[in-house]
């Protein structure tokens, strides 16, 4: 946990000092984007991501998804997830007239699916089954947690980018991050003179 926030803080610290303040979005307009995401997260399975934000000045306001899951099409049930669902409020920093990072922080309520006990087996059959598979109890725990995040956006023109994003969150039961390549649509920033 102390490693993963570390990194976000070292990031959030390198790009402002290298980072000028935001001139793709001008004062008094309204930009907005709907993103998401797929890769890498410190939990087995796929870590994905989803948002939608509206940004004002250099400050944007978002509301997010994100989590790792495991997913077993013949396995054992139920399927092991840790999710957030957050809003996070951030700033943005632009490199050049093509790209600008964004970095936030907000309030997350975290959803967390584990296995109890077993209780049976859907294979009732006394010769086997072909696809036969275990069911266990599903213990939920949903406490708040901190969002942390980090995204390079790359404009493809004023409508599209391609994003890059750290997300990590911070909470007393399960911390995890992830690592997500992916695309946003929407109002990114004005036509390029």
């Amino acid at each position: 946990m102390n490693k993963v926030l570390k990194i976000v803080l070292l990031l959030f610290i390198s790009i402002d000092v290298v980072a000028q303040a935001d001139s793709l979005h001008q004062n008094h307009k309204v930009y907005f984007g709907l993103g998401f995401g797929l890769g890498p997260g410190n939990k087995e399975g796929i870590f994905s991501d989803a948002y939608v934000y509206l940004q004002r000045n250099k400050y944007y306001y978002e509301f997010k998804t994100s989590g790792i899951a495991k997913v077993n099409l013949f396995g054992d049930y139920p399927n092991l997830t840790v999710s957030e669902l957050s809003f996070i409020l951030g700033k943005s920093y632009s490199l050049d007239k093509h790209s600008y990072f964004q970095f936030g922080t907000g309030l997350s309520l975290l959803n967390k699916i584990s296995r109890g006990e077993f209780l049976y087996n859907n294979c009732d059959k006394p010769n086997g089954c072909l696809l036969s598979s275990s069911v266990y109890e599903t213990i939920r725990q949903r406490p708040l947690g901190l969002p942390l995040e980090t995204r390079f956006n790359l404009n493809l023109d004023r409508t599209a980018a391609l994003t890059l994003s750290l997300s990590a969150n911070l909470n007393r039961l399960e911390c995890f991050y992830g690592l997500s390549l992916g695309l946003v649509l929407g109002r990114l920033r004005d036509p390029l003179k």
